[in-house]
C-alpha cells in the first residue's frame, strides 16, 4: 500500500479553473443547461481558501447552475463570503492610513454589499457570520439615515 497525499485545494489554486469548467460541463449536461462563467468569477474563486475543499467547489458550481437566472454566472451570483474573501486578493490600498480606518472601510463595504445582495439584515448577517443586531449596529454606525440607494433593508 502506497500512501498518496493530495494537497487541499487552497494549496493548488492553479487547479481551480480546470475544476470549475469540469463541474460546469458536468452539471450543464446533467440539468440540460448552457450556463457560462464570467472570467471575474474564476479570479474570485482562485482567491478563496476553500475550507470544504473540492466538494465545496463542486456543490457551489451545481448550486449556481440551478439558481442563477441568466446563462452567465457573474460575481453577483456568488455567495457574499466567497466574494468578500476572493476580493481581498485584489484589495488595493491607495495610501497609508490608520489600521482602524482601513478595517472600518472594508467592514462598511462588506455590510453594504451584503445588504444590497440579500435585501434583509437577517440574510446579510447570516452571510457575514454575525448576528442581526450586529448588522443593525453597523448600519446605524456607517449609514445612519443615509443608507445607499442600492440598499433596500427589509427588517
Amino acid at each position: 500500500v502506497v500512501p498518496i497525499r493530495v494537497p487541499p485545494l487552497r494549496e493548488r489554486k492553479e487547479d481551480i479553473p480546470a475544476l470549475v469548467y469540469y463541474f460546469l460541463d458536468r452539471f450543464n449536461s446533467k440539468y440540460g443547461k448552457q450556463k457560462e462563467i464570467a472570467a471575474e468569477v474564476i479570479n474570485i474563486l482562485r482567491n478563496y481558501d476553500w475550507p470544504g475543499n473540492v466538494r465545496e467547489l463542486k456543490n457551489m458550481i451545481e448550486r449556481l447552475i440551478l439558481t442563477t437566472e441568466t446563462d452567465l454566472i457573474s460575481a453577483n451570483d456568488l455567495p457574499v463570503e466567497v466574494v468578500a474573501q476572493g476580493d481581498l486578493g485584489n484589495l488595493q490600498v491607495p495610501e497609508l492610513m490608520p489600521l482602524k480606518v482601513a478595517v472600518e472601510t472594508v467592514e462598511r463595504e462588506l455590510v453594504r454589499k451584503a445588504l444590497s445582495k440579500y435585501g434583509s439584515t437577517y440574510a446579510a448577517a447570516r452571510a457575514l457570520g454575525v448576528s442581526q443586531s450586529s448588522i443593525m449596529r453597523k448600519v446605524k454606525k456607517y449609514f445612519g439615515h443615509q443608507v445607499p440607494s442600492d440598499v433596500h433593508i427589509a427588517h
